[in-house]
């Protein structure tokens, strides 16, 4: 892959808590990659926090110390400065010595599918629009009418492309990688990460309120902030949701006219940790503020007119639905 990104005199770096990451390339549209860095010392201190620290070294000098995260791990993102694979270098205070080299992986995807196998990503809809990078670790279909995709997509398997009116430009076959950034659900339960970091705006739902495995809700029952919820949950209705929604089960987002997430850069709207469906888009109108993660599980898109803001990484992807939209841009990344 050639990578036409500006030089850059400082990389920026970040270290992200809550995230499982193995690495993360970039497109000239999205000129940053990223590592994750693992093999380092977990919370000590009884408020979680560590005294351990992690120098980072890039290109031959240190540019960061930071502290490693909740599961032991240092996350660095630098912008691109040289094609091909650069190493990152990770030394610890206590000892540990960790080394890298990441290839491009989109920092924001637009559809990201992990499955290896056939059906991976399938685009069956009409009118559907991706602005992001298109990656599948399996096949990719395009069939039904008028699909746009940036350049490059890619697949590993096999490709499938039939219909009308695609603008699938130069796909390209590729070899399986590691997914982008997604969050772990294990941050979002009580005590987590994530739980932590939004104070009294984080709500749990207490097991007791899944009736037959569901917990089911309209906007006006969801609080701004986080939203855990430790069965499956479906959202009827129509309304602002200003909240991230973490779910063990599958997530079933039934509305008409909802708008759900934080609208914040690098917050996820849907978080599902389940395997099998994970979440489900069947309603109309319907705007996702927000990427959606379930590296585990399915993602359907049905419905009409919905748009998702931040892309969508998942097992499998299915977009059946008529005029959906998947949009990234800069305001996706934290």
């Amino acid at each position: 892959m050639v990578i036409d990104a500006p030089m850059a005199a400082a990389p920026a770096i970040r270290a992200v808590n809550g995230l499982l990451v193995e690495q993360r390339r970039s497109c000239s549209r999205w000129p940053a990659y990223g590592v994750y860095l693992t093999g380092f010392g977990g919370p000590e201190q009884p408020d979680g926090t560590t005294t351990e620290r992690v120098e980072i070294s890039y290109l031959g000098r240190t540019i960061a110390t930071l502290p490693p995260d909740s599961s032991g791990g240092v996350y660095v993102e630098v912008p691109i400065v040289a094609t091909g694979p650069v190493s990152v270098t990770a030394r610890s205070t206590k000892g540990t010595t960790a080394t890298a080299t990441a290839t491009a992986t989109p920092a924001v995807p637009g559809l990201w599918a992990n499955s290896t196998k056939e059906g991976a990503l399938t685009v069956t809809g009409a009118d559907t629009t991706v602005t992001g990078p298109v990656h599948s670790n399996g096949s990719l279909s395009v069939t039904g009418a008028r699909t746009t995709v940036p350049a490059g997509a890619e697949y590993v398997t096999t490709l499938t492309v039939r219909g009308n009116g695609h603008q699938v430009t130069a796909p390209r076959k590729v070899t399986a990688g590691s997914p982008p950034a997604v969050a772990d659900i294990a941050a979002y339960r009580p005590g987590g990460a994530a739980a932590k970091a939004a104070g009294s705006m984080y709500r749990a739902i207490p097991a007791s309120a899944c009736k037959s495995g569901t917990w089911t809700a309209r906007p006006s029952d969801i609080t701004a902030g986080v939203l855990y919820v430790p069965c499956t949950v479906t959202v009827t209705g129509s309304g602002r949701i200003n909240a991230t929604i973490a779910a063990e089960g599958s997530v079933h987002l039934a509305g008409t006219d909802l708008a759900i997430g934080p609208d914040m850069p690098g917050r996820p709207a849907i978080v599902s940790s389940t395997k099998g469906s994970a979440v489900q888009l069947t309603g109309a109108s319907n705007r996702i503020l927000g990427a959606i993660h379930a590296v585990n599980g399915q993602v359907t898109i049905a419905g009409a007119r919905n748009v998702i803001r931040c892309g969508v990484v998942a097992d499998t992807i299915t977009v059946v639905g008529a005029g959906t939209r998947v949009e990234v841009d800069n305001k996706c990344r934290a």
